[in-house]
């Protein structure tokens, strides 16, 4: 899996501000970076700093704190029905530190694997095209691209859901988006069992 770097050195440290002008911002997409987040927040403010959260790990969490100047310009972000960033809805919130957002670590242990993926485009270009199609089922963890033991693409790839639920959906995706005009298998991983979606037939195993 490639890696992108974030801002690391705010990454690492909470931002010393006061909580009430600050908000979390998570959902993000892998390649959103600093400035376009800046950029997207100051229609409401002043902002004063970003920092993308990682794990201890330094694995990116997808999310950041967002400091504003005001917390009247919070107020106004709270407020606000939907944020769209990198054309992808995220999720904000009062950013309450690091303890209180432990959610934001947690690994998917549903799977949703698909494969015989194109393989022909590149690494990051496949991956933005799992992002977007996989945008709106729920949050996952991870997607991982499965590589060759050349280190090329294999044209398989896993996506780490956090909870059940947004499994069906997901599949839904997958079949409907994915697999127009192109002979894929794909199914998911739940509990130890997997349903599997290949064509137009659904089986388990």
């Amino acid at each position: 899996m490639f890696t992108v770097i974030h801002n690391m050195e705010s990454s690492r440290s909470e931002m010393n501000s006061d909580r009430r002008s600050s908000i979390l911002v998570s959902n993000l997409c892998l390649f959103t970076d600093y400035d376009t987040v800046e950029k997207y927040f100051g229609q409401f403010g002043t902002v004063k700093e970003v920092a993308f959260i990682h794990a201890d790990d330094l694995t990116y969490t997808r999310s950041c704190e967002v400091a504003m100047q005001s917390t009247d310009s919070v107020t106004n972000i709270l407020a606000t029905p939907r944020h769209v960033i990198d054309e992808r809805e995220v999720t904000v919130e009062p950013y309450l530190g690091r303890e209180a957002h432990e959610w934001l670590f947690l690994e998917g242990e549903y799977k949703l694997i698909l494969k015989e993926l194109d393989v022909s485009q590149h690494e990051s270009v496949l991956y933005k095209k799992l992002e977007k199609a996989f945008a709106n089922c729920g949050r996952y963890s991870e997607i991982h691209l499965m590589k060759t033991p050349k280190r090329g693409l294999s044209g398989v790839a896993q996506i780490d859901f956090i909870n059940k639920e947004d499994i069906p959906k997901a599949l839904k995706i997958a079949h409907e988006e994915l697999n127009s005009g192109h002979q894929m298998l794909f199914y998911a991983v739940v509990g130890g069992k997997c349903d599997k979606t290949e064509k137009s037939k659904t089986y388990k195993c």
